[in-house]
């Protein structure tokens, strides 16, 4: 059976899934993890310009990993159909996308302002500038095309955040220029697979590594 196709609906069925997990450890007496939702989904949600088939969801204490592994716990393990665990993380394979829980520590200052309501509780967003620093300081070297996409549209649709990102994670700046040389040699198929753009955002796309080599340099 072939992957689902990405719609606007999909990160709700993915965050369900994620509250379904939540639930059940509640219901079995463990509490709730205290959670930040970031990623690609949440500058979907504030910019509009792409579909996302994934949730990036945070937290902050990496005990919490060992109860929602499908290793252990069978909810997860039901609705999974394949899972990758690593020390700080848990990506669970899902026939429409992917949820990833992380644990990671914040890398700017810049707390979560923003929250939204789903199926009963209160998710917090985080800023823009946090989602941007955490893709350029924690996947430098492995950076995809759509995350190159969510930098562009940042640096023109609120290029203080871009800045304050890239500021924040310049320790790793040279090692983006290179995933960006990487990228540059990438067919332009290739290059567009999994941005899912919305729209008129589709025009970045040709121009993305340009515009990001100019962002990373300090060049608006």
């Amino acid at each position: 059976m072939g992957a689902q196709a990405v719609t606007a609906e999909t990160w709700k069925e993915l965050l369900a899934a994620a509250v379904r997990l939540f639930d059940d450890l509640h219901a079995r007496g463990f509490g709730s993890p205290d959670v930040i939702l970031g990623g690609g989904t949440v500058l979907m949600l504030r910019f509009g310009h792409r579909l996302s088939k994934d949730i990036d969801i945070f937290l902050h204490d990496v005990h919490w990993l060992s109860l929602l592994t499908p290793r252990l716990n069978d909810v997860a393990a039901a609705i999974a159909v394949d899972y990758v665990e690593q020390a700080n993380s848990i990506k669970l394979i899902m026939p429409n996308g992917d949820i990833d829980i992380i644990a990671a520590a914040a890398v700017t200052d810049v707390p979560p302002r923003e929250t939204i309501e789903f199926m009963g509780r209160t998710f917090r967003l985080e800023a823009t500038e946090e989602i941007l620093a955490k893709k350029l300081l924690y996947r430098a070297e492995s950076l995809k095309p759509r995350d190159i996409f969510d930098l562009v549209v940042v640096g023109g649709a609120d290029p203080d955040a871009a800045a304050r990102a890239i500021a924040a994670t310049s320790v790793k700046n040279a090692v983006v220029q290179r995933r960006l040389e990487q990228m540059s040699r990438l067919a332009a198929e290739e290059l567009a697979r999994d941005i899912f753009p919305i729209g008129d955002f589709a025009g970045i796309v040709p121009s993305m590594i340009a515009k990001a080599r100019n962002l990373i340099s300090g060049d608006r």
